[in-house]
C-alpha cells in the first residue's frame, strides 16, 4: 500500500514506469494499493532532467492517473468515490482499507465535503457488516511535529479527527512530512511511516490479529546493488546503508553551514554544534531519538542553547526532544472486537 507522492514531481513517465514495477507484484499474487500524493496529479514542477538540462515534461490529470494505476486498488475496489480518488477496499471479511484522497485538482490538500459524507458512508456500511476499517491519507490526521504541522496535516484535520474517533476507527496511515513517527489523541493513532526513498528506508508492516488487535513495525529496503558515484559522497561503502547513512548526514552538513554561517562562534564549536544536529536529524528521521539527557548533557547541545535557539533547527531540535527515547518503529494496539 503506497500512500502517495508516487512521482518526484509528478511527471507521467515516473508514474508510468512504477505502475510496470508494481503491476510485476501483482503479477505475483501480491495485492497492490496506491493513493496519489500531492506531487503525483497535474503538479506545477514535473521535469526532465538529461546532464545538466532540466525541461519541462508531462504531468498527469486525476482521470490519467487512476487509468495508469486502474488495477492498484481501483479495479477491484468495494466502493468507489466519485468525486476523488478514494476507495474502499475489502482485505477481508474484517478488515477494510479506505484509501481517502485530499490531492484532488479543485481542493488539493483537502478531502472535499462530498467524499467526507462518502467516507462516512463506508464506515456505516463497515459497522454493519462488523468490520474494522483502517484509513489511508497522504497528508497527516494528527500533527507529527509541533513545527511541521503547516502543509503537512489536512487542512480540516480537526473534523477527519473527530469523524474517525465518532466511528471507532483506531488507526490512521499517511506519511508526507518524511519522518518515522507515530501520534496519538484520544485513542486515534496516525502512523507516519518515514518516506521509502530517505535513509533510513524502511517500510512499515501491519498485522491485524483475530481480535482486532494492530501491531505495527518497520524493516529496512534490501538494496544489494547500488551506484556510488552517482551519490557523490566521497569514500568506500561496504553496503547502502551505511552509503546512504553518509548522504543523509552530509544534506544535513550542508544546511548547518549555511544555517550556522552568521554566529560567532569558534571552528570547535561549529564542529559540536553540527554534529548535534547531524545525529539528531538522523535519529529523529529514522523515529529512534535518543533519552533527552544525553542529548542536553553533551557540549553541542548547549552551544545550541546559548547561541543557535532562535534559529530554525534551534527551535526543530527543541521539538525533537518531546519524543526524546521514543521508539516510533513499533506500536500494539490492543484491541477486542470479538462478537
Amino acid at each position: 500500500m503506497l500512500s502517495g507522492d508516487l512521482s518526484f514531481n509528478g511527471e507521467k513517465t515516473s508514474h508510468e514506469e512504477l505502475a510496470g514495477k508494481l503491476f510485476k507484484l501483482q503479477d505475483q499474487g501480491i495485492p497492490v494499493l496506491v493513493l496519489p500524493g500531492n506531487h503525483d496529479i497535474l503538479y506545477p514542477f514535473a521535469a526532465q532532467f538529461e546532464a545538466e538540462t532540466v525541461t519541462r515534461t508531462e504531468r498527469v490529470s486525476g482521470e490519467e492517473f487512476r487509468d495508469i494505476y486502474g488495477s492498484l486498488g481501483y479495479q477491484d475496489a468495494a466502493g468507489k468515490d466519485e468525486e476523488s480518488l478514494s476507495f474502499l477496499y475489502e482485505l477481508s471479511e474484517r478488515v477494510w482499507l479506505l484509501l481517502l484522497d485530499a490531492n484532488t485538482e479543485d481542493a488539493p490538500g483537502r478531502i472535499k465535503d462530498s467524499t467526507m459524507q462518502w467516507a462516512e458512508r463506508q464506515m456505516k456500511r463497515a459497522e454493519e457488516a462488523g468490520a474494522s476499517i483502517i484509513t489511508v491519507t497522504h497528508q497527516n490526521v494528527l500533527a507529527q511535529n509541533k513545527l511541521l504541522s503547516q502543509g503537512f496535516l489536512l487542512d480540516h484535520h480537526e473534523e477527519m479527527e473527530q469523524l474517525l474517533k465518532a466511528h471507532g476507527i483506531a488507526l490512521n496511515l499517511s506519511g508526507h512530512v518524511h519522518i518515522q513517527h507515530i501520534a496519538e489523541s484520544g485513542g486515534l493513532y496516525d502512523i507516519a511511516t518515514g518516506s521509502l526513498t530517505v535513509f533510513p528506508h524502511r517500510y512499515g508492516v501491519l498485522t491485524v490479529d483475530p481480535d482486532g488487535s494492530i501491531t505495527y513495525e518497520t524493516k529496512p529496503v534490501n538494496v544489494d546493488r547500488w551506484d556510488g558515484e552517482k551519490a557523490g559522497i566521497p569514500g568506500e561503502y561496504g553496503d547502502f546503508e551505511a552509503l546512504s547513512q553518509a548522504y543523509f548526514d552530509a544534506c544535513t552538513r550542508k544546511k548547518m553551514k549555511k544555517e550556522l554561517e552568521a554566529l560567532s562562534v569558534s571552528e570547535e564549536e561549529l564542529a559540536q554544534m553540527t554534529e548535534l544536529a547531524v545525529e539528531m536529524n538522523r535519529n529523529y528521521f529514522a523515529g529512534m531519538t535518543k533519552p533527552e539527557q544525553e542529548v542536553t548533557d553533551t557540549e553541542g547541545w548547549k552551544l545550541w542553547k546559548e547561541k543557535g535557539a532562535e534559529l530554525f533547527f534551534g527551535k526543530y531540535m527543541d521539538s525533537m526532544l518531546e519524543d526524546a527515547g521514543c521508539n516510533e518503529n513499533k506500536l500494539k494496539i490492543v484491541r477486542d472486537l470479538r462478537p
